[in-house]
């Protein structure tokens, strides 16, 4: 039995496919159940995962910046793409979150969750926040 069934996104396809299953399984465990058993609930957690990105040392050519149009260090720029991208994250997952919301039990807890990778692998923080979850 499931208890907490977590479900990366990034946008693609294939993400959105496997969150469709994870909505799928729970479905048919809360169909098992006949909605009679309270005693059952399932966490659904869609994760967004930002990937960190250094700004490099020493390398601080000008750039125009995307919000502003001015010209703005590396450093600088880099901080506007990050935050861009969470932004952008977040409104996916407001998205996911409403389009299932309303179609699963009573019994499911749907929670979403952006966060910035450590370092350049997502699959490696993908299953860091996997392993710390566990036992929450």
């Amino acid at each position: 039995m499931y208890n907490k069934i977590l479900a990366p996104v990034d946008g693609s396809k294939p993400a959105d496919k496997a969150l469709e299953h994870a909505i799928n399984l729970i479905k048919s465990i809360s169909d098992g159940n006949n909605n009679n058993d309270k005693n059952i609930r399932i966490e659904l957690i869609i994760l967004f995962v930002i990937p960190d990105l250094p700004a490099p040392l020493g390398f601080e050519k000008p750039m125009r910046s995307a919000k502003t149009g001015k010209m703005v260090s590396v450093s600088n720029y880099i901080k506007e793409m990050h935050e861009a991208m969470k932004e952008n994250a977040l409104i996916t997952l407001s998205e996911k979150k409403k389009k299932y919301g309303s179609t699963i039990s009573n019994n499911v807890v749907l929670k979403t969750e952006v966060i910035v990778g450590k370092g350049l692998s997502i699959s490696k923080t993908i299953l860091n926040f996997a392993d710390k979850r566990r036992s929450i």
